[in-house]
């Protein structure tokens, strides 16, 4: 059991020490949230009027929805990691070590989570720059939030890398998972007037339940109850880790 957690923290902390010695991801972590706040909070505000009257400017209905766009794009791109270390051999020595391959999964989830809060936090702090205010008790919430959704993103991250034996297929995936999931979470634009085909596809987009989640702590205005929020969230997350973990257990 030992060996276990410090197999977990091995890994985790190897994933973490990735991040930060790639400094072009470190930088866009503050960029191109910036640039998505300034491009479309200036840019499509000035075009945008909404029906609740609680939204005072479009930069701020986007704000929590830009940090969920970021986790989100973070945690299922970190999939391309497990290929990475396949083609680099380093798979090979984790997987013949005296552990189980759920610890790996573990590791790797628990490592990259807690990089993609970091870039969470980073863009939370940008909301000075936007005068975007909200409770500071919050943060607690928030936060965890935003590991659940790391979390669960990466879980599905991995279960999909496991099914490709190339970057470039898997990326290729991604690129065509990542664009629908994202414009129809309500990341972008409010989901309460949507058409009825519409409306359902956002139901079942998981991310829209994040969205919504992050945007009640910040904003305190959601479109769907608070608690399926967070049931939704917690359930898509427990779900993706373990299929991951079988994923991974009978693949590799």
């Amino acid at each position: 059991m030992i060996s276990e957690f410090r197999a977990v923290y091995g890994i985790a902390i190897r994933e973490v020490k990735r991040f930060f010695r790639a400094r072009s991801r470190v930088f866009s972590s503050i960029f191109m949230p910036l640039f998505w706040l300034v491009i479309f909070g200036t840019g499509l505000g000035a075009s945008m009027k909404f029906s609740n009257s609680t939204f005072t400017n479009y930069t701020a209905f986007v704000f929590p929805g830009v940090i969920a766009l970021n986790l989100f794009m973070r945690s299922i791109g970190a999939g391309v990691n497990i290929l990475v270390d396949k083609q680099y051999g380093f798979m090979k020595e984790m997987l013949v070590a005296p552990i189980s391959r759920v610890s790996i999964v573990v590791g790797k989830v628990l490592g990259n989570s807690f990089t993609s809060l970091i870039q969470g936090c980073l863009i939370l702090m940008l909301a000075i720059l936007f005068d975007i205010s909200f409770p500071l008790i919050n943060i607690p919430f928030i936060i965890f939030t935003m590991l659940l959704i790391s979390a669960g993103f990466l879980g599905l991250g991995m279960m999909i890398a496991t099914f490709f034996e190339s970057v470039q297929g898997f990326q290729l995936m991604i690129n065509l998972f990542v664009m629908p999931v994202f414009m129809l979470s309500g990341a972008l634009f409010p989901i309460d007037n949507l058409p009825s085909w519409l409306s359902l596809l956002t139901k079942l987009d998981p991310l829209t339940y994040g969205v919504d989640l992050l945007r009640y702590l910040i904003l305190g205005v959601s479109f769907f109850n608070p608690v399926l929020d967070v049931l939704v969230v917690v359930g898509f997350t427990v779900f993706t880790v373990i299929i991951a973990a079988l994923a991974f257990n009978r693949r590799n």
